[in-house]
């Protein structure tokens, strides 16, 4: 071993260690000592015994020796090429964790190769593991502990606890409770949205079956085209029934493919403006998670380095297909995760953005929580108003809708006893219009969050519907035998 004095202990200052986390925790030290690297011995240190030994359960933990030669020669022979082998150095691992540089390498490959590999390990041909020929690779993330806790959690939602389950919400505290320890190098995980931002618009779109309904949505596209009242709210894959929500989308392919319209259908396409600023998580982004500062010596990076690859695989979970006749079974974990993340995560979020899956995962789906879906009124309800839908001939089809608009005339009815016109704006509850159902498109509690674009609407009349399908074959074989053994 190099000669480093006489000095027993030795110690190494934290200046010769980049590793954020041991660097600070070293500092936090009390006593100064030489450090045998640098020689200064002004700074805080820490023994090199003790480093060596938490290198060396990293190492163990966190690391895998790669083959040292391929199963087979022959076809790199035949082809006359060389073989290298996979992995890294010990000596860039031992960089990869501490950061630091060569000589406090070099002393660690010495130290560690004497105490852990024999001279009698040598005899019998086994590898030194700090040696200049060893390549290591990263341990794959083990995220079964949390796959478990998803599955436990969907059992006691479905077939358990539905309402209030202290163990269903200890394991959503425990999977999304420290998502700021992560971070996204190509996306943010929580993305702003509305005025100034590079996001100002959202579609939606409803299914109607025939004229009369396309007249009622586009004559009232505020009421029709945003969050449904409370009473119309059925379950969705965020969304309990009765509890409503705005479904939307970045693009308006995406909205006419997640409502699965029939041929024969027409589908009404609305463009909403966000006239305030909303946070959204955006669930597509926890697909490429990596740990905030990340250091081998943090007890926490091996959960959560587990915990990124379980988000990865959750977001495939939330947002898979689901056949219509499973809805209601099949979306209860994903509602009782929506109204987490819109109850308990701090700060505060106004909606989800999540992959769709009628598209394959190329468009984007917004689901607005309740406080984030008000939709400023239109004035509509103000205005007569009359929809043509033109006189198509093979010859000459006309394709255009026409909405004739005019304002009320105010009707002169008897007074009733109170004294007041049951037509009168004044009178009646500026939530209801007369066909009686409650205009709820904006929630006096709330502050409106949309605008509706009325000049903008779209009906697209469904005339085909196209699938893409991947392919299995199903084999038949004969049995030779009298009777198959199972």
């Amino acid at each position: 071993m190099t000669d480093y004095g006489d000095e027993s202990p030795r110690f190494v200052c934290h200046e010769c260690i980049g590793d954020t986390y041991l660097k600070a925790e070293i500092q936090r030290e009390e006593k100064r000592q030489g450090c045998m690297i640098c020689g200064k011995k002004r700074n805080r240190a820490i023994a090199f015994d003790e480093v060596c030994e938490r290198i060396h359960d990293i190492v163990n933990q966190e690391f895998q020796l790669t083959a040292s030669e391929p199963e087979s020669w022959a076809p790199y022979k035949e082809a006359d090429i060389g073989w290298d082998r996979e992995g890294e150095t010990i000596d860039e691992i031992l960089y990869e964790i501490l950061q630091c540089d060569q000589p406090l390498i070099d002393a660690l490959k010495e130290a560690l190769s004497e105490e852990h590999h024999s001279f009698d390990d040598a005899a019998a041909g086994e590898e030194d593991p700090y040696g200049d020929e060893v390549h290591y690779e990263l341990c794959k993330p083990n995220d079964y502990e949390f796959h478990d806790m998803w599955s436990a959690f969907e059992s006691e939602i479905r077939t358990r606890a539905r309402f209030f389950s202290s163990k269903a919400e200890s394991a959503l505290d425990e999977i999304f409770g420290d998502l700021a320890r992560f971070w996204t190098p190509s996306r943010p995980l929580v993305r702003e949205v509305g005025p100034g931002s590079a996001t100002e618009l959202l579609y939606r779109a409803r299914r109607a079956v025939d004229n009369a309904e396309i007249a009622r949505i586009v004559e009232h596209p505020a009421r029709e085209l945003g969050a449904p009242p409370p009473q119309a709210a059925g379950s969705g894959r965020m969304n309990p029934r009765w509890i409503s929500m705005f479904y939307g989308a970045f693009d308006p392919d995406t909205c006419v493919s997640e409502i699965r319209a029939p041929v024969g259908s027409a589908v009404v396409i609305g463009k909403f403006t966000i006239i305030r600023k909303l946070t959204l998580l955006d669930l597509d982004a926890l697909q490429n998670l990596f740990v905030k500062n990340a250091s081998f010596f943090d007890p926490e990076f091996r959960r959560l380095r587990d915990k990124a690859r379980f988000l990865k695989r959750l977001v495939l979970i939330m947002s898979r297909p689901i056949l219509p006749t499973d809805e209601d079974y099949h979306y209860l974990p994903t509602q009782a995760v929506a109204e987490y993340i819109s109850e308990k995560m701090v700060p505060q979020l106004d909606g989800l953005i999540f992959p769709s899956s009628q598209r394959g995962g190329k468009g984007e789906n917004v689901v607005l929580f309740r406080r984030a879906s008000s939709v400023e009124p239109d004035g509509s309800d103000k205005l007569e108003m009359e929809t043509d839908f033109g006189w198509s001939t093979e010859d000459n089809p006309d394709l255009d809708i026409t909405v004739w608009t005019k304002k009320k005339r105010i009707r002169q009815r008897a007074k009733n006893p109170r004294g007041l016109d049951p037509f009168d704006e004044e009178w009646s509850d500026p939530r209801e219009n007369l066909t009686g159902r409650p205009d709820l498109t904006q929630d006096p509690r709330e502050e409106a969050a949309l605008r509706v674009d009325l000049h903008t609407i779209e009906v697209r009349d469904i005339q085909e519907v196209k699938y893409t399908a991947t392919i299995r074959t199903v084999h038949r074989h004969e049995s030779t035998i009298g009777k198959m053994d199972y």
